[in-house]
């Protein structure tokens, strides 16, 4: 896992235990079919609730709108984790460990769907560190990754990790 200095000062403190990790798992039924209702779109993988059928022209369009098929997708995989829970007052560590719980969870489902790929999951903390959001995309050799090589450059705490 790659982290800036931020993120890297809450994962340390973390406990990923996994009897912590069972408890949080237990406690937040976060993960549900609506949230994994994968889609595969022309290689891409997508979070969607409706079928999508696009032309091969169609999806060119979409694609062009954003840049490539690795922007497409990490923009049509954001989870904002706390919309997930009903808990307000929930802590940004608890928030973290339950993104880390889900990036598992998500990358054997998506395993299942596109054998031999890589997958980039990002997820970042709000200036605020009351939300956490989590994106993911394939990892393709002729696009770059959706998140700056320095991760420095964010102001906001931020992790990326390639399953």
């Amino acid at each position: 896992m790659k982290t800036n200095k931020l993120m890297k000062q809450i994962i340390n403190r973390l406990n990923l235990s996994q009897e912590n990790k069972r408890l949080i798992s237990h406690k937040y039924n976060l993960i549900n079919d609506d949230l994994l209702n994968l889609k595969s779109v022309h290689d891409c993988i997508i979070i969607s609730n409706e079928d999508i059928n696009l032309s091969d022209e169609e999806f060119m369009s979409v694609i062009n709108s954003y840049t490539d098929k690795t922007g497409y997708e990490a923009s049509c995989t954001e989870i904002l984790i706390n919309h997930y829970i009903d808990n307000e007052s929930i802590e940004t560590d608890e928030l973290i460990t339950i993104t880390l719980l889900l990036i598992e969870t998500l990358s054997e489902k998506l395993k299942l769907m596109s054998r031999n790929k890589d997958f980039c999951f990002i997820f970042s903390v709000d200036n605020d560190y009351k939300y956490v959001t989590l994106r993911f995309h394939k990892v393709r050799c002729n696009e770059p990754l959706w998140v700056s090589m320095d991760l420095e450059d964010y102001v906001q705490p931020i992790a990326y990790i390639i399953i």
